[in-house]
């Protein structure tokens, strides 16, 4: 006979319940990352910022790609890849604008205030950015554009700063980090 699941399912309700009342994740289910946990601001903000340095790395590799599309001399890119190219960065700008609204929710003291600002402003440069790309790809879908005006564009774009904001361990790519003193 198989042993009774009443007190595993009892151990279970136990934790969930605990779980629930102090914030802590003991069951691993992050049924809702995208909320903010009023409890814990703090743990809210560091969550969203691990997931924008996350989603930094991707985003980098999608300028990338982007940048080598549209500045191709041989062959310049076909509609669809426009096409293509648009809709990636109109979903990227909605996952980033979607973290925005999670700390609209976070409230707490200064140092709460202080680290959601500092994410915020980080945030608002990547979404600079992926402006930046979405006009590029307008401005091109309707009529070609020098290659010279292509290049300078993407030539303003923050992209290396932005994982280093978030976390002050990581150098940013491509440049040497300044040293403070």
């Amino acid at each position: 006979s198989l042993p009774s699941l009443q007190p595993l399912l009892m151990a279970i309700a136990v934790l969930s319940w605990v779980q629930e009342r102090s914030g802590l994740n003991i069951l691993g289910n992050d049924e809702y990352p995208e909320e903010a946990e009023t409890r814990c601001p703090l743990r809210t903000i560091n969550r969203v910022a691990v997931r924008v340095a996350s989603l930094c790395d991707d985003l980098e590799g999608f300028i990338a790609d982007a940048e080598a599309k549209l500045i191709k001399q041989d062959t310049p890119p076909s509609a669809d890849d426009l096409a293509a190219i648009q809709s990636l960065f109109d979903h990227q700008y909605d996952v980033f604008s979607k973290q925005l609204f999670v700390l609209d929710e976070v409230t707490g003291d200064d140092t709460v205030r202080q680290k959601r600002k500092h994410v915020v402003t980080d945030i608002n440069v990547i979404l600079k950015d992926i402006e930046v790309v979405q006009t590029v790809v307008k401005k091109c879908s309707s009529s070609p554009q020098p290659l010279s005006w292509v290049t300078a564009q993407f030539a303003l774009l923050s992209r290396y700063a932005i994982p280093a904001t978030l976390d002050p361990k990581a150098q940013p790519k491509g440049t040497k980090a300044a040293k403070k003193d």
